[in-house]
């Protein structure tokens, strides 16, 4: 009867670390695109409903463009804050590719590669 409460705490694991298997969120992108001027990407952690940070990553080739925001509970699920990126930022027009990481004390994650295209 007292096994559920001994597994929500792993005592040899030193508090505020990552867990070995910290690849353990589910991070889905939903909307990446440029609007007039701004690139705006939109996306969430489904599985963990935990406060932590999002780093946006836009590559194409050796260009990169990063932004790192913080991600918060909603009601069921933990948003990452969409900043925007000005089109000035990107140094050529073309297919890019989004990837979006998530990072908290507990759960870390890495969403699939989106592509999208800058004009």
């Amino acid at each position: 009867e007292q096994e559920d409460s001994q597994k929500k705490d792993n005592p040899e694991q030193p508090y505020g670390q990552q867990p070995t298997n910290s690849s353990n969120a589910t991070v889905v992108i939903t909307d990446a695109g440029q609007y007039d001027d701004v690139i705006e990407v939109r996306a969430f952690v489904s599985d963990r409903y935990q406060e932590g940070t999002c780093k946006i990553t836009i590559t194409k080739d050796s260009l990169y463009v990063s932004k790192t925001t913080q991600a918060y509970k909603d009601a069921r699920t933990t948003i990452c804050t969409n900043p925007p990126f000005d089109r000035s930022e990107f140094k050529q027009a073309g297919e890019w590719l989004v990837v979006v990481e998530y990072s908290s004390q507990n759960y870390s994650g890495k969403s699939n590669p989106l592509s999208i295209k800058i004009k």
